[in-house]
């Protein structure tokens, strides 16, 4: 499907390129097996960090209010 699609949009023909060259995201023409379900689990795993950290935060987050003797709205006094 991508070789299709990229000779649809103009792409052409893979061509040599040299084999000796590292890249990270897989170097040229990369699609490695598997990705979706690398995908799914790396989401999973990212998803099961994510949600205990986030229920401990919840659980101690604090809010600090001001030691105010009276709570109530002031009222305009009566001469």
């Amino acid at each position: 499907f991508f070789v299709f699609a990229a000779r649809e949009m103009g792409g052409g023909e893979h061509y040599n390129y040299p084999k000796y060259v590292w890249s990270p995201a897989g170097g040229w023409w990369a699609l490695p097996r598997q990705w979706k379900m690398n995908t799914i689990m790396v989401g999973a795993a990212v998803a099961a960090l994510a949600i205990p950290v986030f229920l401990t935060s919840r659980a101690k987050e604090q809010h600090m209010t001001p030691n105010l003797p009276n709570t109530s709205r002031p009222t305009a006094d009566k001469h």
